[in-house]
């Protein structure tokens, strides 16, 4: 009997403590910016060439400094890229985990600037400039999204026709913030990658990269995210969202993602409540590495979207 209590015991302590390490290894700021290249799956060697060019675009173009401030107190950086020749529209970007927003977006920034797009990236709470001990999994970046949206409408007196663009964790966080109350020149949101849930999004990684169990490593591990955080893996889900948002959505995601599985792009897509959607599936794209692998189409899809939804 005192050789079963104690073997209860070290399990339950082994629990305990591995999602305690889910934990620490997740949810803190880290130190290093990897990229979202460094859990896509896909060889990013290919992508080099594209992504310093553009990086060194980024660095000599004319940039203000943006800033607000969280609900919860956090500075909050992001970055105002105006077009030369404006044609009334701003992207409002957000990166995607353990990036920043000015290394997941100098690429696209620098064809949106061409035609004529002001853009703002986004750093997210806990990434790049921007405060912030925890990452947020969209279930508090949505608030900041939230603000961001109202900062830009006062910034530009409601006269600029604004898209919420997020990859990976940021397009959770876009989708998320759809179900809030936004300004009304927010007019639609743009999601490469984006997941269910935090929640979601962990099971998955646990079981298909890892082959661990969700539970209890998962349910232990949200308790303690709640108590340092303060928030739960499941406190916003995209899918709840969208069907309560009418904001026009255009949902893209790679066939061979492994970190966020394609099959939760449909989902998202099948919720939306919105009468203006499309879905895009990229064959051959690994997990953010969509605009990589059919520059031509996304582009396409982006452009199309914008224009048939502006002036709805």
């Amino acid at each position: 009997m005192l050789y079963i209590f104690g073997a209860v015991i070290l399990i339950a302590l082994g629990f305990m403590i591995g999602a305690g390490v889910l934990f620490i290894k997740t949810i803190p700021r880290s130190g290093s910016s990897a990229s979202a290249t460094k859990m896509s799956g896909g060889s990013w060697d290919k992508h080099r060439v594209l992504l310093k060019e553009s990086r060194e675009w980024l660095d000599a173009a004319k940039c203000e400094e943006i800033s607000i401030s969280s609900f919860d107190g956090i500075k909050l950086a992001g970055f105002y890229y105006p077009a030369a020749r404006q044609n009334g529209c701003l992207i409002a970007a957000f990166n995607g985990y353990r990036s920043d927003s000015r290394s997941q977006f100098s690429h696209i920034t620098r064809y949106l600037n061409g035609l004529g797009f002001d853009v703002a990236l986004i750093d997210d709470r806990a990434h790049g400039e921007s405060g912030g001990k925890y990452v947020g999994f969209g279930a508090l970046d949505r608030y900041d999204c939230q603000k961001w949206t109202e900062y830009l409408d006062e910034k530009f007196g409601g006269k600029r026709k604004i898209y919420l663009y997020g990859v990976s964790m940021g397009a959770a966080t876009v989708l998320m913030a759809s179900g809030l109350k936004l300004p009304g020149s927010v007019k639609g949101i743009i999601a490469d990658c984006g997941y269910t849930s935090a929640y979601d999004v962990f099971k998955h990684v646990l079981n298909k990269w890892y082959h661990l169990p969700s539970f209890p490593l998962l349910q232990i591990s949200n308790l303690y995210c709640r108590v340092f955080a303060k928030y739960g893996y499941r406190d916003a889900s995209s899918v709840d969202a969208v069907k309560s948002s009418a904001f026009p959505l255009l949902v893209i995601h790679g066939e061979n993602d492994s970190f966020v599985p394609s099959y939760m792009a449909p989902e998202i897509y099948d919720a939306s409540n919105s009468k203006y959607k499309k879905l895009l599936i990229i064959k051959n794209a690994a997990h953010a590495e969509s605009y990589f692998i059919d520059t031509e189409g996304y582009r396409k899809a982006v452009a199309e979207f914008i224009d048939k939804t502006k002036n709805l």
